[in-house]
């Protein structure tokens, strides 16, 4: 690939977690405290949809691996309905009766996470068929994770801003607004200069079951305990960024820091890109014990000093960074680790399913961003939070603990479920398919 086709692909790949990061980062915020709908009722709205789209994944995957010469018409489909959708969505206020705000957000978001999946599952299957070589496919995933991180950053840094600049009736509709139309612009550029994927001959068409697609799944051993470690890391993740508003909001009473926590998105970019130059002085399980080590270190920091010193903005900073460092090393591992497992999984069989596989990636993820919802409504239900008020000492001091406790125990559990991944990788390293750098 050349340097414009691997800029298109992360480009590309950057418009689709603008809208994600969006969505995912700021409706629940949206529903509790712009539609004022109670928390566990918006927990449980997320987290149903969530769930459904985990399942309506797997029919996506299947046309994918059906059809995978149409991978990119698929993505720029789920694309141009979820600009559509969002815009929509958070400007139900404006022209659905206040009865039936509730109603027209489950039904709004549930189609939303329909497109949502058109989009993502047909994005990133492209990853292990534009490359050919473990070169390429390192600098396709550290591309991938850097624009996706670059997206992260766009979005968390501006959010607040320019809610504040649209005012607190028009905000979110304006915000959406804006990145829809950011959104458009950079796929219409970019889009032409995406190469078509490459199809393998190994990629028999053959009508899949669901019988065919567990056996696809469960019984690949090595994608069941890479999927394992990813899930547990990958909730941590999602919990602490679905906190990190109310926390900065609720409990330690620095809005504006949410804004400036935006900006350690850099140090997850940072965390990204120097991954591979330290792939070539330390091993996979170095690199990935390193991102566990600095994500730990950093919410401890972060919830120490958010209980002493609140209102230094440095130190907070510095301690969100070193957790950031650690999320970028974590994204650029998983990422490498997945198109791996996939070519090894391909070789082995005779037959390539990267959309199955990849949709239960996605699938996985989005688990843990629907316990994530789930959890986040109920907490703050029984941290006591009450919407767009100053909260009381106990409420503020169970967020925090909701807000980082969780994750580092989460982490901590991805790390044993890391040893398991190592112990199934060992005896590839000596055969033909030993591609995986230990």
């Amino acid at each position: 690939m050349t340097r414009k086709q691997l800029v298109a692909f992360g480009m590309l790949g950057f418009a689709k977690d603008l809208l994600l990061s969006f969505s995912g980062g700021l409706l629940m915020l949206y529903l509790t405290d712009s539609l004022t709908i109670a928390t566990a009722l918006a927990g449980g709205i997320l987290s149903f949809n969530r769930l459904f789209d985990m399942m309506n994944d797997f029919i996506v995957a299947y046309l994918l691996d059906k059809f995978p010469m149409y991978l990119k018409q698929w993505y720029l489909l789920g694309m141009v309905g979820s600009l559509i959708i969002l815009v929509a969505l958070f400007s139900v206020a404006t022209y659905v009766p206040k009865a039936l705000i509730v109603f027209a957000v489950f039904v709004l978001y549930f189609i939303l996470e329909i497109t949502f999946s058109l989009m993502d599952v047909g994005y990133w299957p492209l990853l292990p068929r534009l490359s050919n070589n473990e070169d390429m496919r390192q600098k396709l995933s550290t591309t991938a994770t850097f624009f996706s991180s670059l997206a992260a950053l766009v979005c968390f840094t501006s959010v607040m801003p320019w809610l504040q600049f649209f005012g607190s009736e028009h905000g979110f509709t304006g915000l959406t607004l804006v990145i829809a139309s950011l959104v458009a612009v950079v796929v219409a550029f970019t889009y032409p200069h995406l190469p078509n994927p490459k199809i393998k001959k190994t990629e028999v068409r053959l009508s899949l079951s669901l019988k065919d697609i567990y056996q696809i799944i469960f019984q690949n051993r090595l994608f069941l305990s890479y999927i394992l470690y990813f899930f547990f890391f990958q909730l941590s993740f999602e919990w602490m960024n679905a906190y990190n508003i109310y926390y900065f909001k609720y409990s330690i009473n620095q809005q504006y820091f949410f804004s400036i926590y935006g900006f350690t998105i850099l140090a997850q970019l940072f965390g990204a890109s120097i991954y591979p130059k330290l792939h070539q002085r330390f091993t996979k399980q170095m690199l990935f014990h390193l991102s566990a080590f600095l994500s730990i270190i950093g919410m401890l920091s972060l919830f120490t000093a958010g209980q002493l010193i609140k209102d230094n903005v440095l130190v907070i900073f510095l301690a969100a960074s070193i957790k950031q460092i650690g999320s970028g090393l974590f994204m650029v591992t998983a990422t490498h680790d997945l198109a791996w497992v996939i070519d090894v999984s391909s070789q082995k069989t005779e037959k390539a399913y990267p959309a199955i596989l990849t949709s239960t990636k996605l699938l996985v993820a989005k688990l843990s961003t629907s316990l994530t919802a789930l959890g986040l409504g109920f907490g703050l239900y029984f941290a006591g939070y009450v919407n767009n008020q100053t909260q009381i000492p106990h409420t503020a001091l169970l967020i925090s603990l909701q807000t980082f406790g969780i994750p580092i125990i989460l982490i901590l559990i991805s790390l044993l479920c890391y040893s398991l991944f190592r112990r199934k990788i060992q005896p590839l390293t000596t055969n033909r398919y030993a591609k995986f750098k230990s």
